[in-house]
């Protein structure tokens, strides 16, 4: 077994973690939560003012090793960090997806509609 001796930095006993400064990282903002929010809901908006009534928004999710398919009918967005996708699949399976902001990846599509009134999202918090 190997051994290591490695310095460890000791920690002020004062040390208070202040949030207006963890806004920046490397020099990078960091959105808020209302700027996530805010982000999200518009990507969301702006490709569906696109549609036609005869199509809707379909997600495609880009995270799960293979193609996930459903289409939204409500998103949500928990502070300080979550978001959550409610829909149904192609196959009318009803799916719920929480995820982290961090890790969001998603892809929009415009698919065709299946009832006769293209869904619209909602979206809530």
């Amino acid at each position: 077994m190997t051994e290591y001796n490695v310095a460890i930095p000791a920690v002020p006993t004062d040390y208070k973690i202040q949030p207006e400064k963890l806004r920046a990282v490397n020099g990078r903002s960091i959105p808020s939560d209302e700027g996530v929010y805010a982000s999200l809901r518009n990507s969301f908006e702006q490709f569906e003012a696109e549609l036609d009534s005869g199509h809707e928004i379909a997600i495609r999710m880009v995270s799960f090793g293979k193609e996930v398919d459903f289409r939204p009918e409500k998103i949500g967005f928990t502070v300080p960090n979550l978001v959550t996708f409610s829909g149904v699949t192609d196959f009318g399976e009803r799916v719920q997806l929480v995820q982290h902001v961090s890790q969001l990846s998603y892809m929009l599509r415009a698919v065709k509609k299946v009832q006769d009134q293209p869904t619209r999202i909602a979206f809530y918090r």
